[in-house]
């Protein structure tokens, strides 16, 4: 059907989720068959044992307690191992995710903000647990092949919240080569509101952009955000039914917007 990547989450020591867990040897068995397929892999490092999101981002137990300098060393080896498990495997990763939605930052306590005013708090944490993850990632990747290194956000209709986060990053030394946005049209907006956050972020950084993750319902059901049989969705989402045909409109829309962002920095869509 035209998709050229895939997206896979790597949870460090996943349990209690059957054959499915997100782990690596699930990983390497999937990133296998994409590769036969002819598919790019981003892979979308957690740094848990469990999913993350901005509301939940818990150190791995083998790493609970440790110091900063000892957490930055056992995230960096990690990383380079990751890496080069997948090269291994003859899967390069053609990107790399650091974390997944890290608007409150990762690795918990250790790495995590919080906003308090225009203060976030903790940047010190963060911003070196990041940096070790980032040379893991590029160590463990081949002269020639290094994967691009992505960060990832919850803020994909927020621009004011996205470029604070990225301002403060790139002030920081923070090398990333792809800025990564999740979007939820019903919790985040409109999809006017995307396309000015992600065309603020390529006018104020020049980088590609990404959809990391996104997903639209085709009916009342449960998987699609924050529904439930209690808080159900509003009769429609933002311009679109919610129906199959709302569902297809929708994502040939958001494909098109991704398309259109200026210099063509606009990657893709991750469903």
């Amino acid at each position: 059907g035209g998709t050229n990547a895939v997206r896979l989450r790597l949870l460090v020591n996943p349990s209690g989720c059957g054959s499915a867990c997100p782990d690596l040897a699930n990983d390497l068995t999937i990133a296998t068959q994409a590769r036969r397929a002819g598919m790019r892999i981003l892979l979308d490092l957690e740094y848990s044992d469990s999913d993350t999101s901005s509301s939940a981002q818990p150190t791995p137990a083998a790493w609970a307690g440790q110091p900063l300098p000892q957490l930055a060393r056992s995230v960096r080896r990690y990383t380079e191992s990751v890496i080069r498990a997948f090269a291994a495997n003859g899967t390069p990763v053609s990107e790399v995710a650091i974390g997944n939605e890290i608007t409150q930052g990762f690795l918990w306590p250790t790495g995590k903000l919080t906003f308090n005013g225009s203060d976030r708090g903790n940047w010190t944490g963060f911003e070196t647990l990041l940096k070790a993850a980032i040379a893991g990632a590029r160590a463990g990747g081949d002269p020639g092949s290094r994967p691009r290194i992505e960060l990832d956000t919850d803020t994909g209709g927020d621009s004011t919240t996205a470029l604070d986060i990225f301002d403060h990053l790139q002030a920081a030394g923070v090398r990333f080569d792809v800025t990564g946005q999740t979007y939820s049209p019903w919790l985040q907006g409109p999809l006017a509101a995307l396309r000015a956050d992600l065309t603020a972020l390529v006018r104020r950084f020049g980088k590609p952009v990404v959809l990391a993750a996104g997903q639209f319902p085709y009916a009342d059901v449960t998987g699609y955000g924050v529904y439930t049989a209690t808080v159900p969705y509003p009769d429609t989402l933002p311009g679109y039914l919610i129906s199959p045909t709302g569902q297809a409109s929708y994502e040939r829309d958001l494909v098109s917007l991704m398309a259109s962002l200026p210099h063509r920095l606009g990657l893709g869509v991750f469903y």
